[in-house]
């Protein structure tokens, strides 16, 4: 008996029946079937691909990128620049009460930041003494994962929540920031910011990887 694929409601279906007045379409094999086979391992396989395009997502979670930028003004001469100072001087420290928490975190941050710009070649000096003020903050948004895409970046930029967390609860995106302003002009000549999902049990070390690769962008002097 042989193979007869014959059109209905569904795409198409392959079954053994004695020819009659229905005119089946006969195949023992052509593109008509070939088509049918491959429409069916799609549907087959289509899980198996989502699971596997996840679990190659996951895995690449554990190099998270950090997203970098630095722009600086196109009038400036930074070969004129020789000091700086910090636009809110850092706290005194106490021998009674060490750094912790944002404390030590502040002071972390302007240790790198103070290093590389030493290393540029330039000097700190006290405050309202400095050809250049820097600062820095943190920025936060609220983000959501509503696309394989989406989730995607969300775990190439750090994150580890699963895909359904992710997309009902949501995350927090952080962009740190670094600026240098001009102390005459009060105009900002430099800015370079580093952004990636806010990992709590990973804070810290992102916070000083964001703060060294920002500062590799400054000018040297």
């Amino acid at each position: 008996m042989p193979i007869v694929v014959a059109a209905s409601r569904s795409l198409f279906y392959s079954r053994a029946e004695p020819l009659g007045d229905r005119r089946p379409l006969v195949y023992h094999s052509g593109p008509m079937l070939q088509i049918w086979q491959a429409v069916h391992r799609w549907r087959r396989n289509r899980r198996f691909l989502i699971t596997l395009l996840l679990s190659f997502v996951v895995g690449c979670a554990n190099r998270p990128t950090l997203h970098v930028s630095a722009e600086r003004s196109a009038a400036t001469d930074f070969s004129a620049y020789r000091t700086y100072t910090w636009a809110n001087p850092p706290p005194e420290p106490s021998l009674d009460q060490p750094r912790t928490g944002r404390d030590l975190m502040d002071w972390q941050i302007r240790t790198i930041i103070e290093n590389q710009l030493t290393a540029k070649g330039y000097d700190q000096v006290s405050s309202g003494r400095g050809d250049l003020i820097i600062t820095y903050h943190l920025d936060v948004r609220e983000g959501h994962t509503n696309s394989v895409q989406d989730f995607i970046t969300y775990r190439e930029s750090g994150g580890d929540e699963g895909m359904q967390e992710a997309y009902v609860y949501g995350y927090q995106q952080g962009t740190f920031v670094i600026e240098a302003v001009d102390a005459a002009t009060r105009r900002l000549v430099w800015r370079g910011s580093a952004g990636s999902v806010i990992n709590p049990d990973k804070q810290q070390d992102r916070v000083r990887e964001a703060v060294q690769r920002v500062m590799e962008r400054f000018p040297s002097h």
